[in-house]
């Protein structure tokens, strides 16, 4: 991963980037990297909120909201009376020009004659939330949100820090909910190998989310295969292990035309 010194563009820190600079997808990202009031460019900083949040959640935009956003309501057992999404729009660092306040992410959606509206609070690992946000209210009653009947927080932290986060929040209404970044890493790994596509892109986009979900010290709870949750970890590669490498050969040529498809030719004796 790049460092923040090093980063000088805002496209060298997305995976996912926009077809065009007049596309909605570019005036939505503007918005965070192109923020002048910022010190020091958080956004090119990988282990800065703004980032996280914009270059993680950004990933959504290869799927269908239908899939993903209910993925996400379901996984963070919202009781939204959703059966489908017709329409959705999300921006950042959304303004309520009333109080100055800022919402991390807000998402508008549609679903038959229903509008409803999800906020997203984000911290990264071991971040605290200010004394307001612990109130659903301070952010789903501001005037920019307020109009829609149907809306709900999201509180968007690592997994170590749910239950603190969980046990400061004040929420008489029940309107909100807690959600891991590892499980948004493995909803978009969940959607990326259900892509009509072929199977080495699928397996392309799902690994390349598992990579920059690691990059940032977040696991996600679903792996690009089930497989790589039993691999060996480096302390266990020693030799000492009783399963270590004894042969240091690997097949790389072609099968001779006599030769079945599987069996492979033996290096030759010098």
């Amino acid at each position: 991963m790049h460092s923040q010194k090093e980063l000088r563009w805002w496209w060298q820190a997305l995976m996912t980037l926009p077809p065009n600079n007049s596309s909605e997808a570019y005036s939505r990202l503007k918005r965070v990297w192109f923020d002048h009031t910022w010190t020091d460019h958080p956004f090119l900083d990988h282990s800065h909120e703004n980032h996280l949040t914009a270059t993680l959640f950004e990933n959504f935009c290869m799927f269908d909201p239908n899939l993903w956003l209910r993925d996400v309501i379901e996984a963070a057992n919202i009781a939204f009376p959703l059966q489908s999404v017709d329409e959705c729009r999300w921006a950042y660092e959304v303004l309520d020009r009333k109080t100055s306040k800022l919402a991390d992410v807000a998402i508008h959606a549609r679903s038959g004659i229903n509008e409803f509206v999800v906020v997203v609070e984000s911290k990264r690992k071991n971040g605290s939330l200010k004394k307001d946000d612990v109130d659903p209210g301070s952010y789903l009653d501001l005037d920019e949100f307020s109009w829609c009947k149907r809306r709900m927080l999201i509180y968007l932290v690592d997994e170590q820090d749910i239950a603190k986060v969980k046990s400061q929040i004040c929420d008489p209404w029940n309107r909100a909910a807690v959600l891991s970044w590892q499980a948004l890493g493995g909803i978009q790994i969940k959607l990326a190998n259900s892509l009509d596509c072929s199977a080495q892109i699928r397996s392309f986009v799902a690994g390349a989310i598992q990579y920059q979900y690691c990059q940032h010290g977040i696991d996600p709870a679903i792996l690009a295969y089930d497989y790589l949750a039993d691999e060996p970890h480096k302390e266990s590669i020693t030799k000492d292990n009783p399963d270590k490498m004894r042969d240091y050969y690997t097949p790389w040529r072609l099968p001779s035309r006599q030769m079945g498809p599987f069996q492979q030719p033996m290096p030759e004796e010098h």
